[in-house]
């Protein structure tokens, strides 16, 4: 019930992280909260407790504004991954 009520409030909020692909030329991620790496191959973007991870070629972050960030190139591959939360942390 809790968790049901908190991820209630998660989407009332506009908390959660959004993804918009745009063929295989661009991928818009919101809610940004950490830009961790960005190198010609691979683009690593925290968003809302996820872990981005874009791979391809030619990358690169062409805005980042507001918490949305736009990574271009040519995208072979997006994986997500839930970010694990250490209590005290």
């Amino acid at each position: 019930m809790k968790e049901t009520v908190r991820q209630s409030l998660r989407d009332l909020a506009f908390v959660n992280a959004f993804i918009s692909i745009v063929d295989d030329k661009c991928a818009v991620i919101e809610n940004v909260s950490n830009i961790a790496e960005c190198n010609d191959i691979n683009a690593v973007i925290e968003a809302s407790g996820y872990r981005v991870s874009i791979w391809g070629n030619g990358l690169s972050i062409s805005s980042y504004e507001n918490r949305i960030v736009e990574v271009k190139g040519c995208i072979s591959s997006i994986e997500l991954e839930r970010i694990k939360h250490i209590a005290g942390k």
